[in-house]
């Protein structure tokens, strides 16, 4: 198969057609872990009814046409891969590329090669210079990510938290925040920052009926200091466990991230 595989409105195609709807917003996007099917498939169809509605599409429109091109898409692909399928939709655009009114839906979905771990230990963390924009209470997937590509290349590499303006801990780079503390999981409210992760809704749900406690809201960074355990996650990479944030170091020996660890591969590998 080769590495990167095409398709418009569920049809193959040579090459990608890079719209100014797609990457300028006037569109949204899914970025999902496939092998032999996908696991947070009912989070991700919340998530887009969502942006869609946010967008002013008909979000049953949208997932009958994700559901049914999901089905062409994944087709060709054999039961043992491992690939990150990524979809992505916008409407009808005028001469400069930009849409002045509702036009006709369209596709475009990718597919390549995923990371081989959903559990993985990463070294330390670092926290971002600049604050992340104010996303006025829509925290789905839209087109626009300029700031997740500013972000990164300040990043360098590194494992990036990133902040409010007010200072408040929000997400990671391109994945959610969690930390852990004398029992009780933490992890920043995202109804007016950052991106609501379809794994961070799994795990949240997963860990409330299991009768352990969730807590959202505002913390700071140096609350982080007190924390048992700290890791980030996304529909793609699964848990990353952070070993450190300067001179704090973690212990990532403890029975929460050997439960973690079963918890995430239970997820991931039910369906190969």
């Amino acid at each position: 198969m080769p590495r990167i595989l095409r398709f418009i409105d569920g049809k193959p195609v040579n090459a990608g057609i890079v719209t100014r709807a797609e990457l300028l917003g006037q569109g949204l996007f899914e970025t999902m872990r496939w092998q032999g099917g996908i696991p947070l498939l009912p989070w991700h169809l919340k998530r887009l009814r969502r942006g869609a509605a946010d967008l002013g599409y008909n979000p049953d429109l949208v997932e009958s046409l994700f559901l049914n091109e999901l089905e062409v898409v994944t087709a060709v692909l054999m039961p043992g891969d491992q690939q990150v399928v990524r979809f992505q939709l916008s409407h009808t655009q005028d001469e400069r590329g930009y849409a002045t009114q509702m036009g006709e839906l369209s596709s475009l979905w990718q597919v390549s090669s995923a990371p081989s771990a959903v559990f993985s230990v990463v070294q330390d963390a670092i926290f971002d210079t600049q604050s992340m924009p104010f996303n006025a209470g829509q925290p789905g997937k839209f087109s626009s990510r300029l700031d997740q590509v500013l972000a990164a290349d300040r990043a360098q590499g590194q494992v990036l938290l990133r902040c409010d303006h007010n200072g408040f801990l929000r997400e990671g780079l391109s994945s959610n925040l969690f930390f852990y503390r004398q029992g009780i999981l933490y992890t920043p409210d995202l109804s007016q920052w950052g991106v609501e992760g379809t794994f961070r809704a799994w795990l949240i749900a997963h860990w409330r009926k299991l009768g352990r406690p969730v807590i959202t809201g505002d913390f700071r960074p140096d609350s982080l200091q007190a924390a048992d355990a700290v890791w980030l996650c996304n529909a793609v990479r699964g848990v990353q466990v952070v070993t450190a944030i300067g001179p704090t170091r973690y212990n990532i020996g403890l029975p929460i991230i050997k439960q973690l660890e079963q918890v995430v591969t239970d997820l991931f590998y039910e369906n190969s």
